[in-house]
């Protein structure tokens, strides 16, 4: 299809392409020039996550973190059940057999709150033994998750050093050839997860456990594509009418086509915010070839980068499928874990309205400072309150700092993005130039 011409046709001006596309942008989050999100403002994030759940994975490095900070059995199966995605329980087994000790983690299949080995699907093991006056560990997954496999330095003091297997010495662990969770244990630890569930912790959880898995894809390669599901889990799908190898492949695929991104720009500098994290910037545009190019800089690296861009009416178009535009994509894949390479790249506008998004209590990730801005204007804070205002086209808000806070005076914050669970501002106080973070509380 040819492009339009005539009167009405859309010539961009593309020395001013982002403040110029500001104004098409719809209803939403500005940073002094443009908000573009890429692919859509919802993201694949749980779909994935009952993909893999059903598939049987598991963060496997989060597991090892788990016993370096659990204090006994209980915590640990804790943990462990928040970060696992599947449906039914993970359920913890410490069996005791001549000099060595191994901690298993079981998907409970048939959902009878007790590890069944005819049923229930192996996820991992942790074994340690003593080889003379040596102890040595490892720790290997199964099914899915067999490509796994960590052994640790022959000596390592592991006593002091991860919690949980201090805790394994006690009487209570060593005493006793099996030890597991109980029945009445288990049904509380499932209510438990439920309401975790439903908290912002357990989105955190699946964007760094699919960190994870896109880590593993390429480290381990044909290993990793390679690991199937147990015989357990694949009897159990057939009677649950689950396409296991479908599952498999699609939780495998952790860089998928709509990624869920936002980028931001201003005169000179842009924010890409993409799971949580943000990447900043530089960039200009040459406006004098053809097609588009746009030189971009992340910030602290010495590398800059030329990619390829078109702009139309209501999207932003960016192609990494040329030589020049792979370092681009390489890096970004390096600070995130996503390969963009080869890709076509749509950016549209993301239908938020920001007046009603912010409303709500609001938590800074790093510090815990609160806020919360409320319908009749006001702001609460730890230490004070005040009142705040959108204005210039509602992609800044002005602070009015009364109380115990009137010496700050007025502050006026750029809104880098609003979601429903995630607000980025650029605070005076906190930065001249860098986000802050706030995740909206329950």
């Amino acid at each position: 299809m040819s492009e339009r011409s005539g009167p009405d046709a859309y010539k961009p001006d593309k020395t001013g392409l982002m403040l110029k596309y500001g104004s098409i942008a719809a209803t939403g989050i500005m940073a002094g020039g443009s908000l573009l999100s890429l692919a859509s403002c919802s993201n694949r994030r749980e779909q994935w996550a009952e993909t893999s759940g059903k598939a049987g994975q598991i963060n496997m490095e989060a597991v090892e973190e788990a016993m370096k900070k659990s204090k006994d059995v209980s915590e640990f199966e804790k943990r462990v059940n928040e970060i696992y995605q599947g449906d039914e329980l993970v359920l913890i087994e410490v069996k005791n057999q001549g000099n060595e000790q191994l901690v298993s983690g079981y998907a409970d299949l048939n959902n009878n709150n007790q590890i069944d080995y005819d049923s229930d699907d192996k996820l991992f093991t942790f074994r340690r033994w003593f080889d003379g006056d040596k102890q040595r560990a490892e720790m290997r997954g199964y099914g899915v998750n067999s490509y796994y496999y960590h052994p640790y330095p022959s000596g390592m003091n592991l006593l002091t050093t991860y919690l949980l297997i201090n805790a394994l010495t006690q009487p209570r662990y060593r005493t006793m050839p099996v030890y597991h969770t109980t029945v009445s244990d288990a049904r509380r630890l499932r209510t438990y997860r439920s309401n975790y569930r439903r908290t912002p912790s357990y989105r955190n959880q699946i964007d760094t456990n699919r960190r994870f898995q896109s880590r593993m894809s390429t480290k381990h390669g044909t290993t990793y594509r390679k690991a199937s599901a147990s015989s357990n889990r694949q009897r159990w799908a057939t009677r649950k009418g689950i396409n296991l190898n479908k599952a498999v492949r699609f939780s495998k695929v952790v860089t998928p086509r709509k990624l869920a991104a936002i980028f931001a720009f201003t005169n000179t500098e842009f924010f890409i915010i993409v799971n949580g994290r943000t990447l900043r910037g530089t960039y200009s545009i040459d406006g004098s070839k053809v097609p588009s190019r746009m030189t971009v800089k992340f910030a602290g690296s010495s590398e800059t980068h030329r990619i390829t861009f078109k702009v139309t009416k209501d999207s932003l178009i960016i192609k990494l499928n040329g030589d020049e535009d792979k370092d681009f994509a390489k890096e970004f894949a390096t600070k995130t874990g996503y390969d963009l390479a080869g890709l076509r790249i749509k950016l549209r506008r993301c239908e938020v309205v920001r007046k009603k998004a912010i409303l709500g209590k609001w938590k800074e990730v790093i510090d815990g400072e609160t806020l919360e801005f409320q319908e009749n204007g006001n702001v609460i804070f730890d230490e004070g309150y005040g009142h705040y205002e959108f204005i210039d086209n509602d992609s800044k808000i002005i602070i009015d700092f009364e109380g115990n806070l009137a010496p700050q005076g007025a502050k006026v914050c750029n809104i880098i993005s609003i979601t429903n669970d995630e607000l980025t501002l650029i605070v005076p106080s906190y930065s001249t130039s860098m986000p802050v973070t706030f995740r909206r509380l329950e």
